[in-house]
């Protein structure tokens, strides 16, 4: 923890000792109310089992943030949310008549040296201050947090409640002090700088605000070039392997909107650049994931040279052609629930807006059958809070099933078919033939039935033989290979539904990885290309 939490408590009877001889309450005053500074250490103790969260102390710089009592209501006035701030260390008298700075000084400065010896096992300047029992600098020790954090060996908790509007300023300034910046990162490609690239990471619906009808804004991250109001863009959705893509469309921008600390105002002739974030409106089909080029450009990257082309990064993805970011991930859902509006009007609206809803969030499913309309989430407080989100901004009283867990199957050894499995059928007159060998495999090899699994969609392979065999480099990438050969995209859908089979209870696998090892067909890869359906078969 780099931070303390102060509580204010009622009584100077909370007061007590924690550590041995440490006090973590401030003598009061006034003798109603009291200051509590508590240890991280100390939390998971229920040290603090009443009080109001007031503040914290910065360990780093050694000044307490104090925080005005603000309703839930007023928290987007940012005016009204200005912490006061006052450095420990000068002896600065905290402006409160229920404060003992004292006090709270000597808990940050044992709290402070605990967080040194905690470092000193992984940083080396933070050993030499340990070993020399030197204080380090405010600088030292932010240097040496963002070193660890960069490695991946710590993470630093804070202390914040968002509702109330207390500890985001801190939070802000940490994730700019202690994490990575995106200029660190290898470049996606190289481009020319006038190359529009940007991602569609959050979608809302904002009545009056959004100009495509429905109040849709769509906040947009720049990766490179520049947008500006009315500009015409191309819009690219990424799909899954084996999935059928979904056509690059055009729109134009409607508008921009100013952010500003919940405030959204219309700006005229607005203009973003390269690492800007911005809110369009007007976007009629954008979703959460998409990627927004400019449609001046050729998306197919002709203008660039070939080694260019064919970069590749973890963010990147190939679409029919077309160089995509990899989008949002979503996690698949585990509860699904049946959801009905009171009468018949009422439900024409529900799917309207469940439709909505899912546009702003991927991780939302909305299955409509003749005689139900299904509704899958992350869990039952995800789908209260889109049952509650109905009510509120749409005006619909819905009534909910009882819930139903989508479970999954796995495996946790390898295995593979007995040699090549042969398909053989005749369909009419034609004769569909082809044969697969496939091995299937933990995506984990460390699984254990007891371990709490966090799941995973499978993923196809195709070795270097079925590579070879259609003609293609064994280095070549899965997914261009299912857009660019009808052979390869049949060999991936087919194992991909197969995949959403089961042997238990036919429920969906999960954390598997299906390797195709190789392929084979009487009429040879002409006959495979004439009927992809054979293989597709045969996969499955």
């Amino acid at each position: 923890a780099i931070q303390i939490p102060l509580f204010q408590v009622e009584s100077a009877g909370q007061a007590r000792r924690v550590h041995g001889e440490r006090r973590a309450n401030a003598l009061t005053k006034d003798p109603c109310l009291s200051l509590m500074a508590v240890p991280s250490s100390d939390l998971t103790m229920n040290t603090v089992k009443s009080g109001k969260f007031v503040g914290v102390v910065d360990l780093i710089e050694m000044r307490a943030v104090i925080w005005p009592d603000v309703a839930s209501s007023n928290v987007g006035d940012v005016e009204e949310c200005i912490p006061d701030v006052y450095n420990l260390l000068q002896g600065e008298d905290l402006d409160h008549t229920w404060v003992d700075s004292q006090v709270v000084t000597e808990v940050a400065l044992a709290s402070r040296e605990e967080l040194v010896a905690s470092l000193a096992d992984l940083d080396e300047t933070m050993e030499e201050c340990f070993l020399t029992e030197r204080s380090p600098s405010a600088e030292e020790l932010r240097c040496a947090l963002r070193r660890l954090t960069i490695d991946r060996k710590i993470l630093p908790v804070m202390t914040g409640a968002a509702l109330r509007g207390k500890g985001v300023e801190p939070l802000l300034d940490a994730i700019a002090d202690l994490l990575p910046s995106p200029l660190h990162r290898h470049q996606i490609w190289t481009s020319s700088p006038s190359f529009f690239l940007a991602l569609a990471f959050k979608v809302i619906h904002m009545k009056n605000r959004g100009g495509s009808g429905d109040g849709r804004v769509v906040f947009v991250r720049i990766y490179s070039g520049k947008i500006s109001t009315r500009d015409t863009i191309r819009v690219i959705s990424p799909n899954m392997y084996g999935e059928q893509g979904v056509k690059p469309w055009t729109e134009r921008v409607g508008g921009m909107l100013e952010l500003a600390g919940g405030k959204f105002d219309n700006l005229k002739d607005a203009v973003c650049y390269s690492g800007g974030v911005c809110a369009l409106v007007g976007l009629k089909n954008v979703s959460t994931g998409d990627t927004i080029l400019s449609d001046s450009h050729d998306a197919k990257g002709k203008k660039g040279r070939k080694d260019q082309q064919d970069q590749t990064h973890t963010d990147y993805e190939v679409v029919s052609g077309t160089k995509c970011l990899a989008g949002v991930g979503a996690p698949k859902p585990v509860l699904t629930v049946r959801i009905e509006a009171e009468n018949g009007e009422q439900q024409a609206k529900l799917i309207e807006a469940l439709n909505l809803l899912v546009k702003e969030d991927p991780s939302l499913e909305v299955k409509e059958t003749e005689s139900v309309t299904l509704l899958s989430g992350l869990g039952e407080l995800h789908i209260e809070v889109v049952v509650d989100r109905l009510m509120r901004e749409f005006g619909l009283s819905v009534w909910t099933g009882k819930p139903t867990v989508a479970y999954r199957e796995t495996i946790f050894e390898a295995f593979e078919t007995p040699g090549m499995v042969n398909f053989d059928r005749t369909v009419g007159t034609t004769r569909m033939q082809a044969q697969v060998h496939i091995r299937l495999e933990p995506l984990e090899e460390s699984q254990n039935v007891e371990d709490c699994i966090i799941l995973q969609e499978p993923v196809v392979f195709l070795s270097q033989n079925v590579k070879e065999y259609l003609g293609f480099n064994p280095d070549s990438d899965e997914r261009e290979l299912g857009q660019r050969c009808e052979i390869a995209d049949a060999i991936l859908s087919g194992c991909k539904g197969a995949l959403k089979r089961g042997s238990l209870s036919s429920h969906a696998l999960s954390n598997v990885k299906c390797i195709v090892q190789q392929i084979d067909s009487e009429g040879g890869i002409s006959s495979l290309k004439s009927l992809p359906g054979a293989i597709r078969a045969a996969s499955s």
